[in-house]
């Protein structure tokens, strides 16, 4: 299975290795977005106090060892995402792997997330270090293994419907490509470059008519900007339910893929299925 990372294809992917047909191991070379993130956060927190006290406030609600303080924390982030000896993904996830004394894995969840830091306008003082599930091991051959096992397995996502008990189901074989179970049980190999002129989820919408997806793509509460669905192409966009009760308007914590659902999901007037 061929892997292609959409988001980030504008960049060069040095001395790639599938290390099976789903897990892609590769390099990167980000010194200038190194350079310019670790500088704008360093300049912000030497000049902003306010700012500086909540990035020691959630510095101080992780468990750190005693040698870090919350500069050097920091540039260890931005080590992994611009600096890593190596990234691998599987189509859906990405991980980095960076070593100082021990070899450190970061998961940052989806090529999407990942992605966004690829811009100096992605708010730099977001640190994926703890907020992640990251762990070190001593030897570069166990932090292989722990990625490999992470990522051999692909994620699956049910699609409830309207109407009906039985979910379909899709997967993400390789960005924009997708495997989709249909409620009926049957399964179609869903391609971005096909012979149909609609998009990926266009298709995904129309095989499931007449029955609406209730999912985020059709709460009254998601919206689209220009950016989050250009980016993502169109996967990605904004919880409002969320975004207003957030004190400070965080991009990370309102974004929400258009397959997720939570209990306060409530259907458009108009689905964006129909």
């Amino acid at each position: 299975m061929k892997i292609d990372i959409n988001n980030i294809s504008n960049f060069e992917l040095k001395d790639k290795t599938y290390l099976s047909n789903n897990v892609l191991r590769f390099k990167l070379e980000f010194n200038n977005l190194y350079n310019f993130h670790k500088s704008a956060f360093n300049s912000k927190y030497e000049t902003d106090k306010e700012y500086q006290l909540r990035i020691d406030s959630d510095f101080s609600n992780l468990k750190i060892d005693e040698d870090s303080n919350t500069k050097s924390y920091f540039e260890k982030a931005f080590k992994h995402l611009f600096k890593a000896e190596y990234y691998y993904t599987n189509g859906q996830n990405l991980i980095s792997l960076h070593r100082e004394e021990k070899w450190e894995i970061v998961s940052y969840e989806t090529v999407f997330n990942y992605s966004a830091f690829l811009s100096t306008f992605y708010p730099f003082n977001y640190n994926p270090l703890g907020k992640t599930k990251n762990s070190e091991y001593k030897i570069f051959e166990q932090a292989e293994q722990k990625i490999y096992e992470e990522l051999n397995n692909l994620k699956t996502i049910n699609l409830p419907l309207s109407g009906i008990t039985k979910d379909a189901k899709i997967q993400e074989v390789y960005p924009e490509n997708f495997k989709m179970t249909l409620s009926d049980g049957s399964e179609i190999l869903i391609i971005e470059r096909s012979d149909s002129n609609l998009s990926v989820n266009e298709q995904i919408i129309e095989l499931n008519k007449p029955n609406e997806i209730e999912t985020c793509l059709n709460c009254i509460n998601f919206q689209f900007s220009g950016m989050s669905h250009e980016m993502s192409g169109g996967s990605t966009g904004y919880c409002f339910l969320v975004r207003d009760q957030l004190i400070e308007k965080s991009v990370k914590e309102q974004m929400t893929n258009i397959w997720s659902r939570c209990s306060k999901f409530k259907m458009k007037e108009k689905a964006d299925n129909k």
